[in-house]
Parts: structure tokens; C-alpha cells; sequence
């Protein structure tokens, strides 16, 4: 039934594309959900005083990973005047790495300030991100694009294995813009239940 709840609320669930050598499947991620208090200790520029809540949930949902993040943020500026911001965004991710079904929408104050959805699917020599929202697009994903989940498997991995850094293009449908350059150091790495 779960699987069900977050079909309906991306669209659809979807078969694997079948992409080879994205790593998706190699590190062990459990689905979870977290909650985030957050506070700004020291305020700097416009922005004095800062106070939210993060709420992340990873669901595996049948054969893909539905993600939701829902951040709101009440900002406090330098003149007293006080804006409230909620960013959310979903996405459900082919357990394969193969396909991606993103939408973010941002309000400020009530008021829709940013909205972006669309699909974007990966092959072994690229993909594309067809955007519906801000607006009809289409943007070219260059070879060895990895979509969030199986980004995060990635750096899951060559941490393990004692690698110290990650470069790779990730698109995550946060920007109209395609993919982004990514470049993960990592400092230090201690296996889950070691003493």
C-alpha cells in the first residue's frame, strides 16, 4: 500500500531503465525519515535571526526510492521585517539509477517563487531532463550523470573503499539548469556499528 501512496503522489511508479555501471544497487540505504530543528547562531548581512524545521524521508517504493524534503525557514532581517519560506521537494528515483521524476516548489510569504518538474532518464552514454515547470525544456545530461540516490550510493562507496574524493555530474531537478557539477571530499569514514 505504501508503494501505492507515493505512485499517486509522484504520478506513477516505473519500471528500471536497466543502466549498467550506475551503482545504485551497491551500497545497503534503509528507508528512514528524519526531523531537523534548526536555529542561526550568529547572523551576518540582511539576515539576523533565522528558525526553521527539515523533515527528509527516504520510502522504498516498489522498485524506486521516493524522497521528500520539506524545509521551512522563518528569516528575520537587519530592519525587523520578518518572511517565511517553504521549499518542497520530491522526487521518486529508479532503483536502477535510470529515471528520475523531480518536483520542487518554493513559496515566500505564500507566494509560489520558485516551481520546477519534470523526468529525466540516463543511459550509459548520457540522458536528458524534460522539464514541464518553469517551462517546456529539454536540457542534454553528459555521460556519467548519477540522479541523487544512486549519487549518494556512489559516494557511499568509494568512502568504504578508501576513496577520498568524487567527481561527478548530479542532476537532482533542483535547477532548471541540468546537471551540476559535484565534487565530494571525504574526510573520514567509520563503518555503521563499529565500536
Amino acid at each position: 500500500m505504501r508503494c501505492f501512496v507515493v505512485a499517486l503522489l509522484l504520478g506513477t511508479c516505473f519500471a528500471g531503465t536497466g543502466l549498467a555501471g550506475a551503482g545504485a544497487q551497491a551500497a545497503d540505504i534503509a528507508a528512514h525519515r528524519a526531523h531537523y530543528d534548526l536555529h542561526l547562531e550568529r547572523g551576518r548581512g540582511d539576515v539576523v535571526a533565522a528558525s526553521g524545521t527539515m523533515d527528509f524521508e527516504i520510502t522504498d517504493a516498489c522498485d524506486a526510492w521516493a524522497v521528500r524534503q520539506r524545509l521551512r525557514m522563518q528569516l528575520t532581517g537587519r530592519d525587523g521585517t520578518e518572511s517565511n519560506m517553504l521549499s518542497d521537494y520530491t522526487t521518486l528515483e529508479s532503483k536502477d539509477g535510470g529515471r528520475l521524476r523531480f518536483q520542487l516548489r518554493q513559496t515566500n510569504d505564500g507566494q509560489v517563487s520558485e516551481e520546477i518538474q519534470g523526468v529525466a532518464t540516463l543511459s550509459a552514454t548520457g540522458g536528458e531532463a524534460k522539464y514541464t515547470l518553469p517551462e517546456v525544456a529539454t536540457k542534454t545530461l553528459p555521460a556519467g550523470t548519477l540522479l541523487p540516490m544512486a549519487h549518494t550510493n556512489a559516494v557511499l562507496t568509494a568512502a568504504a573503499s578508501g576513496q577520498k574524493f568524487v567527481a561527478v555530474p548530479l542532476f537532482d531537478g533542483t535547477s532548471a539548469d541540468g546537471a551540476q557539477n559535484s565534487t565530494i571530499v571525504v574526510a573520514s569514514w567509520d563503518k555503521a556499528g563499529k565500536s
